[in-house]
């Protein structure tokens, strides 16, 4: 739900820095109007009728824009589909259908009417006498228009801020969650689900005994270095927490519960997985439903529950209430099992062909083959060999623990990648506000420039008023946009993993691209700025 919030809040910028650039092109444009518009006054059209015509024309820019960006949207909503998690609900169902048009059309009308009405009202205002003096001397605008414009540029700006400084904050979540280590290896690694229906193997017996017959089946396929049997795949699922005890621990009633997330695995499994073993052994094809019942203990129990790790082995442990204990043989490194921004979890491997003596045989596992081809190539042959056991059970999820470890990403992936498209839009909409500003700037001070230049003005000093007079602008936007982001922050914290959404190397980053990139939008208009040549400019005036 947050993401869903971050997003809409992201678009909801974006549609204001747009319509602030709407509003400030059309505040130049009804400057460039007023001669026009204070002749029509002269002549006696009234100012109703020319404000209506001033919103019949913003609407309907608004509404041709509405158009274009209703085909734009259908152009890149296959790209976004593609970019969509797995898990995403209901992608098939998103299209563009009437509600959305309907919707788009809204937002279209009212934008143009709320952010043409600004300009439009202006002529309320407009003095028809001194408009046309100063129109016919050449004068500039007024300071409080121009004042307005700056308003709308440094806003834009800082919503711009805004949305860089959430998308830098995701990039570097995203980076830092992929480089968590989920404690095992899920290259070149098939993963396949198999049930076994009660109806035909009532019996646990029955279960272990067809898994047992089912696995060197699979570990003879050619190219198979090992195969191995998994309740629940990690990154695939939690596991269920049990109470647990151990033979020769002694508990009273007022503390609190010993519990553990029980995962129960074949023979094979820590090799399949390259899971690493820091002490003692795992289980071997020597552990059957004969010999002595045993388990594995990950690191995050043994530290849990021992000062020192080692101490774990040839401990015994068991769930309360069940006479069969698990005598400890082995510790391994923590799996995360069910997201990578989970801290593992305290777990207990149980081996699956002692479960009846243990736990409960898995009906349901997940087979696990560790390949040195393709691992997809493999499936067929998997299916043959169960075929070969049972005609009557499906191999179903099918697919690699590498997908499952790129999956288990999706998400972060998908805002990420969402969040730096809105980024970049902002960005490109706030310079092309700048930019705008500032030549519009210069035209209205092509005579005074061409003074200063007369008067001995060097053109590095014309560069500098001009990119001086953006960059303040800018600065100013920047500081506001920083002081925003550090606000809605708060709302980004359950997103990110691994960095504070305060973090100072992303503002400062963040803060030096903007800077850098309104530098250019700036030296553009200056450079022309120092181009006016003087005899020019004020033979025009």
């Amino acid at each position: 739900r947050t993401s869903l919030y971050v997003m809409l809040g992201a678009v909801g910028l974006v549609l204001l820095i747009a319509c602030a650039n709407v509003a400030n092109l059309l505040l130049v444009r009804g400057e460039g109007r007023l001669r026009e518009v204070s002749i029509r006054a002269a002549m006696g059209a009234g100012r109703g009728r020319i404000v209506r015509q001033l919103l019949t024309e913003s609407v309907l820019m608004a509404v041709v824009g509405g158009v274009a960006g209703v085909g734009l949207a259908r152009l890149g909503l296959s790209a976004l589909l593609a970019l969509a998690p797995a898990d995403l609900p209901r992608t098939d169902g998103i299209h563009l259908n009437g509600t959305v048009l309907a919707f788009s059309a809204g937002v279209a009308l009212l934008s143009g009417i709320l952010f043409g009405l600004a300009p439009a009202l202006q002529t309320l205002r407009m003095d028809v006498q001194s408009t046309l003096r100063d129109q016919g001397r050449g004068g500039t605008a007024g300071r409080s228009r121009f004042k307005y414009r700056q308003l709308l540029v440094v806003s834009q700006t800082a919503l711009a801020v805004m949305l860089l400084v959430a998308a830098g904050l995701l990039v570097q979540s995203f980076w830092r969650l992929s480089s968590v280590d989920p404690g095992f290896r899920g290259d070149h690694v098939l993963s396949v689900s198999l049930s076994v229906p009660e109806s035909t193997y009532p019996e646990d017996a029955d279960v272990t005994g067809f898994y047992r017959d089912l696995m060197p089946r699979l570990r003879a396929l050619p190219g198979v270095s090992a195969a191995a049997l998994v309740q629940t795949a990690p990154l695939t699922g939690s596991l269920p927490p049990n109470d647990i005890e151990f033979e020769n621990r002694a508990t009273s009633p007022n503390d609190p519960p010993l519990n553990a997330d029980i995962q129960m695995v074949s023979a094979g499994y820590f090799d399949a997985l390259k899971i690493p073993v820091l002490n003692g052994r795992v289980f071997d094809e020597t552990d059957n439903e004969q010999s002595e019942v045993v388990a594995v203990v990950d690191e995050a129990l043994a530290t849990r529950f021992f000062d020192d790790p080692a101490q774990a082995l040839g401990e015994r442990i068991r769930q309360p209430g069940d006479a069969a204990l698990a005598r400890i043989v082995g510790i391994v490194g923590n799996v995360r099992q069910e997201r990578l921004d989970l801290e593992p979890r305290a777990q207990l491997y149980l081996l699956h062909a002692q479960s009846p003596r243990t736990w409960y045989a898995g009906r349901a596992m997940t087979l696990l083959l560790r390949t040195g081809v393709d691992p997809l190539g493999l499936v067929s042959a998997v299916r043959g060999e169960v075929r070969a056991l049972d005609p009557n059970l499906p191999v179903y999820q099918v697919t690699t623990m590498q997908q499952t470890v790129d999956a288990s990403t999706a998400g972060q992936r998908f805002s990420m990648w969402l969040q730096l498209a809105f980024a970049g839009v902002a960005l490109v909409l706030a310079m092309i506000g700048i930019y705008g500003v500032l030549s519009y700037s210069v035209a209205q001070r092509t005579r005074e420039i061409g003074i200063r230049m007369a008067l001995g003005a060097e053109r590095g000093s014309i560069l500098r008023l001009v990119v001086g007079q953006g960059m303040s602008l800018v600065v100013g936007a920047v500081v506001l946009g920083l002081g925003g982001a550090l606000v809605a922050g708060r709302v980004l914290a359950s997103l990110l993993y691994g960095i504070s959404p305060r973090d100072p190397l992303t503002y400062a980053a963040v803060a030096s691209v903007l800077v850098l990139v309104a530098l250019v939008a700036c030296w553009i208009p200056a450079r022309r700025a120092s181009s006016v040549r003087p005899q020019s400019a004020l033979r025009f005036e």
